[in-house]
């Protein structure tokens, strides 16, 4: 899973060398500020190119943690221009 993660958040499928540390390959997971009531159906993104994730503000843990996991799941199946 964290390599799938890498690519979701970096396009990278490894630990860059000298890991997390390195200034350019920190990643900044973001909380998003959305006033819709279905929080819980949204996804998060991945920004390649910025290293950040957009983060809904999900109601509890475990719908985020099975947000994230299908997001990871099924990353490059669809290409959506936002």
């Amino acid at each position: 899973m964290l390599v799938k993660f890498l690519k979701f958040t970096t396009s990278r499928t490894r630990i860059p060398i000298g890991g997390f540390e390195n200034q350019e390959c920190r990643i900044t997971v973001k909380l998003l500020n959305y006033l819709q009531t279905d929080i819980d159906s949204r996804y998060p993104q991945g920004h390649t190119c910025t290293h950040t994730i957009d983060m809904p503000p999900y109601s509890n843990q475990q719908i985020l943690q099975k947000r994230l996991e299908e997001a990871l799941l099924f990353q490059g199946e669809t290409f959506d221009l936002v």
